[in-house]
């Protein structure tokens, strides 16, 4: 987790800010003014001690603007070209002035992040504002360019954020009647809506039964019925379905598809403002009576996907939100806050709940209008609710995506697939054809865990194009197709083009590979994968694709088959090897680029997520094969992650996972003790008592972990793979 979002203490946030300026933003005329004020930003916890001098300052939020506990907005790049914070531009504190307990949004950001929806991360800080504490709040990551980059590997796509009215309805073909409901957040310049308008147009207008193949070629309709599963459970009314705003759309240059994004939770498990029962309502018509949700209420149409979204509600609550993992976690956040939200007055102003108000509202509903659950009653209705309505049916094999290594003659091309599915006994076909010859090949699954990734190898020998689909069919015969029509399409170039890759990289290094002055620093391997020389002179290298000159490489060749490391670490003066720039642990991209004329053409493009320290990221086989996490190998050839062997014989179930702060483990038989050890083998949290099941809050950074047992016969085993 990244430490501006250590949420396992109270952060403190204090902002300095002139006076005057203060006073001119809070006055009653200024209320909706978007300018933003020069400040001081000093932030602290026990990871981080940082100020950060002239910070944009300003109030943020709709409603939020006019109450007496304001929302405000941090912006890092205001008055400081390119500024950031750990890789952030803004950051949002939320004041939750509807929420008594200060702990719903925190709730829904978590649990979609455990669900693996793409979301915000949060925490909870104490604001103070020229010294004065102005309560506990809310820090909530600002969804932009960088968000996108981080959860999607691009950021070149369009990005809307979706104001109200955004009900997804069609209003022709021109764009000025999308513009000021639909704000074009990136590419700015271009103020080009046709990808949108095409969406919707498909969304509306499609006949239904044709709308499942024209759908899912611009649109993750799964992430989709994932969020609708979560707000479906939370209650959350404030978003498109029922209020249809507070949502983003953006448009993967990856995929092509359009990823539905959520903002703003506050309003949830049981918040209310309309006289409506959320903890009872009917989980399969969601959206606003009387008002038309094309998107939503279209997709329950469909079969497939009302069944897929029935599939992942029973997910959710048993694996996710039951009560033995929610409500633990819901008492521990409760004994963090409690001291800082008993010392704010500003959580008093806008409906006079008291601190006992504050305790109470975990549990009872509050004489406030709007607060007509109690969290934990609210929690506990739903449930029931929800397993009272459910309707499950055997769902079809999900295919959530495919990869491929790159192509080349006399190589081997991998095709990769991610499915899910009742069951792990799935027939996985994929299809191919190459130079008009119809081949199939059987996949084969690759790893063990609810999420499958089934893997097949081809033998390419000549050019050409090269198109595949892959089926999945479960142990009924359901099945699946994917692409839902057509192929996906490699072209197999005609020659292996001689040429330079970003091999492998290393974010995080603190004990693996020294540099020429003994520091242990980022890395980036460089492979040249041609049978010749090739200079290195007008080569350049940079952790930004729109600035892709940081690093020019020094005029020496490459020779064939070899490796280079460029270091960095930001440090030039320690010499040629060494560029202008760091990694991030929390991910970013790297970009190779070659000077040609006056242009820089990309040549290679690595993008990589959160890495744990001393875990290497890169390409298998090398140059041209699959980014993954690796074993580090600095200067040689990549190796498969060394990762200790998980005794699949001793059946036991991890949930979630990847996890956050707590994880459920379940065996067939007692366990005498539990320990949780990192990649080199230490034991980083352990347990012993006698039990078939465990909830453990472990607390542990971002990383891979295993789960070592003690059986009843006193016998250790490593039994699973974790994730944080």
């Amino acid at each position: 987790m990244l430490p501006v979002f250590k949420d396992n203490e109270i952060t403190k946030i204090y902002i300095s800010i002139h006076p005057d300026s203060l006073a001119e933003m809070l006055a009653p005329e200024n209320l909706e003014s978007y300018h933003e004020y020069p400040a001081r930003f000093i932030f602290q916890n026990s990871q981080l001690n940082d100020t950060i001098f002239n910070v944009g300052f300003r109030i943020r939020g709709n409603t939020s603007r006019f109450s007496a506990k304001k929302s405000f907005k941090v912006s890092f790049n205001t008055f400081t070209d390119g500024g950031s914070f750990y890789g952030l531009e803004k950051i949002n504190l939320n004041g939750e002035h509807n929420d008594p307990g200060i702990i719903r949004s925190k709730l829904s950001w978590d649990i979609l992040y455990n669900f693996n929806v793409p979301a915000t991360r949060s925490n909870h800080v104490e604001l103070y504002i020229n010294n004065e504490y102005r309560g506990l709040y809310m820090n909530v990551e600002h969804i932009d360019e960088e968000f996108v980059e981080a959860r999607y590997g691009n950021k070149d796509g369009n990005l809307y954020k979706c104001l109200y009215p955004s009900d997804l309805t069609y209003m022709g073909t021109n764009q000025n009647n999308y513009r000021n409901i639909y704000e074009l957040k990136t590419n700015t310049e271009e103020n080009n809506y046709t990808d949108l308008i095409n969406f919707i147009d498909i969304v509306n207008n499609i006949p239904l039964e044709q709308l499942q193949e024209k759908l899912e070629n611009v649109f993750n309709v799964n992430n989709f019925l994932k969020f609708h599963a979560v707000e479906v459970f939370t209650g959350h009314w404030d978003s498109y379905s029922y209020l249809k705003n507070n949502f983003y759309l953006y448009q993967n240059t990856k995929t092509g598809k359009f990823e539905y994004i959520p903002y703003d939770m506050d309003n949830t498990f049981g918040i209310d403002w309309f006289g409506i029962d959320w903890g009872n309502r009917n989980i399969y018509n969601w959206s606003n009576d009387g008002e038309y949700r094309p998107l939503i209420e279209r997709l329950m149409e469909i079969d497939v996907y009302k069944d897929r979204f029935s599939y992942y509600l029973n997910q959710l609550i048993e694996d996710i939100v039951n009560a033995d993992i929610l409500l633990p976690k819901i008492e521990n956040i409760k004994t963090m806050i409690s001291p800082s939200a008993q010392a704010d007055q500003y959580r008093t102003y806008d409906y006079g709940w008291s601190y006992e108000e504050f305790l109470a509202s975990y549990y009872t509903a509050l004489s406030t209008n709007h607060v007509t659950y109690g969290l934990t009653n609210y929690i506990e209705t739903r449930l029931y609710s929800i397993n009272e309505q459910i309707e499950l049916a055997n769902i079809a094999p999900i295919i959530y995506y495919t990869e491929s290594s790159r192509p080349a003659i006399n190589a081997e091309l991998t095709i990769n697939a991610l499915m899910e599915d009742e069951t792990n006994d799935l027939d996985v076909v994929l299809h191919y054809i190459l130079n008009a010859a119809n081949e199939t090949i059987s996949m084969n699954r690759i790893n063990d865990s609810r999420m499958d990734m089934y893997q097949a190898a081809i033998d390419i020998a000549a050019s050409g194009s090269f198109k595949y689909y892959i089926t999945a069919t479960d142990e009924t015969g359901n099945s699946t197709r994917y692409p839902f029509a057509g192929e996906i399409t490699i072209q197999i170039p005609e020659e292996n083009t001689p040429g330079l890759f970003i091999n492998e990289i290393m974010a995080g290094n603190t004990i693996t590979y020294a540099d020429e002055n003994g520091e242990y620093d980022d890395w980036i391997e460089i492979y040249n994968a041609s049978d010749q020389e090739i200079w290195l002179g007008d080569y350049y290298l940079s952790d930004n694709i729109d600035l892709p000159s940081k690093y020019k490489f020094p005029d020496a060749n490459l020779a064939a088959g070899a490796f280079l490391i460029v270091w960095a670490d930001d440090d030039v003066e320690q010499g040629l090897m060494h560029a202008e720039f760091k990694l991030s642990k929390d991910g970013e991209e790297v970009v190779l680029s070659k000077l040609v004329n006056t242009t820089y053409q990309t040549i290679d493009y690595l993008a990589f997520g959160q890495i744990d320290s001393d875990i290497s990221f890169g390409k298998l086989p090398d140059g041209n094969g699959i980014p993954q996490l690796l074993s580090p190998t600095p200067a040689a050839p990549n190796l498969v992650l060394d990762l200790p062997e998980v005794d699949a014989s001793f059946f036991v179930t991890v949930f979630p996972n990847p996890f956050m702060e707590n994880i459920t483990i379940e065996s067939n038989s007692n366990l005498r003790a539990i320990a949780i050890i990192n990649i080199y083998g230490q034991v980083v949290y352990d347990e012993r008592i006698d039990s078939k099941t465990w909830h453990l809050q472990p607390n542990l950074a971002a990383g891979i972990y295993f789960i070592q047992i003690v059986d009843e016969f006193g016998e250790k085993k490593i039994v699973k793979v974790l994730a944080n």
